[in-house]
């Protein structure tokens, strides 16, 4: 959904009168803008598995229901990765605008547990080149990510909702400082 900050719609969305700029997502979780090009990713959650990680553009299905993962139909588009068989349960993400992981896409995994590390091709912005992750399991679930001014990390860790394992100082927000290996 588009809409202005006054409930307006805007004049370019792809369907005259409506609200909808993009359809065809199921359970979006997350949304990220890349500072260096403007364009836009979400994360979302799959039926069972098949969690998704799109570039979002106008008028533009999504598939769902009708496709998941890498099934394809004429209309409607693919996600850029998705988790196949896995679940990651992805939830918040970011560009990393400082320091060595500029220009990485990071998404927080809630039943993955982990933090995926995305970088994507800079003239080709829907092919992922690598996809790694970190912090697997030593936090639990984690909601979201955020960068600070200062390049700083956040985590957010999302254990007591009734799905994690809590612990005594969950939930809490961790601070990074990424640095080369």
């Amino acid at each position: 959904m588009r809409i202005q900050l006054d409930g307006s719609l805007p004049a370019d969305n792809p369907f005259p009168g409506s609200p909808v700029f993009s359809w065809g997502h199921r359970n979006p979780q997350g949304i990220a803008w890349n500072p260096a090009n403007g364009l836009l990713y979400s994360s979302e959650h799959g039926p069972s598995a098949h969690d998704e990680i799109n570039r979002i553009q106008n008028g533009v299905n999504y598939g769902w229901p009708v496709i998941q993962g890498d099934q394809k139909k004429e209309g409607m588009a693919t996600p850029i990765i998705h988790s196949g068989d896995t679940t990651w349960a992805p939830s918040g993400m970011t560009f990393v605008t400082k320091g060595p992981w500029a220009g990485q896409l990071l998404v927080a995994n809630l039943r993955g547990m982990q933090v995926q590390k995305i970088t994507l091709d800079p003239e080709r912005p829907d092919t992922v080149v690598k996809a790694t992750s970190f912090w697997q399991g030593e936090n639990g679930r984690l909601r979201d990510v955020f960068e600070a001014k200062d390049g700083s990390l956040y985590l957010l860790t999302n254990n007591r909702d009734g799905r994690g394992t809590p612990r005594d100082d969950d939930d809490k927000i961790i601070r990074l400082v990424p640095r080369q290996p």
